[in-house]
C-alpha cells in the first residue's frame, strides 16, 4: 500500500479555533509509484466530514497532496485522516490528532484576593476562566473606580491555565475599585 504522511501541523499548531474551522488545509506526501488519488476527512465524536479529494502534485514516487476541510459542523476535538489509493486499489492511510476548540472561553468568576475594605497600595483579584487561556495580559482587564479614586492602574497579570491573578495599584482618594473583563 502507499505510505502516507501529513507533513505540516494543521493550522500551524494543531489547534483549530472557530475562525480557522471553515477552511483547514491538510497537506502531506505519499510514497508510491502509482498513486491514484488521496482523500482527506475529519472525524469527531462519531461525526465526520465528507471525504475531500486532495489536489496532487510533486513527482512520483514522492507525490504531495493538499486538501481543505470545513470542520465547522464537527464538535470540539477531532482527528484528521488522509487515505491514499494506488492504481492497483491498495490503500494506505495516516491519522493526525488535532484539537478543534470552537468554543471561546468565558470568565467563570472574579474574586477579590484581599480583604475588603483596605487602605493597601495594591489589591488583587483571582480571575477564573471556563478553560485554559493564553495571551492574557493587563489590557484584557479594566478597572471600575467609584468615588474619588484617581490614578489606579493594573500593574501585573500572573498565572497560567484557567486562572490569573490581577494586581492593581489603588491610586489615591476614597472609593471602590472593581475589575472588569471587557468583551
Amino acid at each position: 500500500p502507499p505510505v502516507v504522511s501529513i507533513t505540516t501541523p494543521i493550522a500551524g499548531d494543531n489547534f483549530i479555533n472557530a475562525a480557522e474551522a471553515p477552511a483547514v488545509t491538510v497537506s502531506g506526501t505519499v510514497t508510491d509509484i502509482g498513486v491514484f488519488g488521496v482523500t482527506v476527512f475529519a472525524t469527531s465524536s462519531g461525526q465526520s466530514t465528507a471525504p475531500v479529494n486532495a489536489t496532487l502534485g510533486g513527482q512520483i514516487p514522492n507525490v504531495t497532496f493538499s486538501a481543505t476541510l470545513n470542520l465547522s459542523a464537527l464538535p470540539d476535538g477531532t482527528t484528521i485522516t488522509a487515505t491514499a489509493t494506488d492504481s492497483s486499489g491498495n490503500q494506505g492511510s495516516t491519522t493526525r490528532t488535532v484539537t478543534l476548540d470552537k468554543t471561546a472561553p468565558v470568565v467563570a468568576s472574579i474574586n477579590r484576593a484581599n480583604s475588603t475594605p483596605t487602605n493597601a497600595a495594591s489589591v488583587q483579584w483571582t480571575v477564573t476562566f471556563s478553560e485554559a487561556v493564553t495571551g492574557v495580559d493587563a489590557p484584557d482587564f479594566a478597572l471600575a473606580a467609584t468615588g474619588a479614586v484617581t490614578g489606579a492602574s493594573i500593574t501585573s497579570v500572573t498565572g497560567s491555565g484557567a486562572t490569573r491573578t490581577v494586581t492593581a495599584s489603588t491610586g489615591t482618594g476614597d472609593g471602590t475599585l472593581g475589575l472588569n473583563v471587557p468583551v
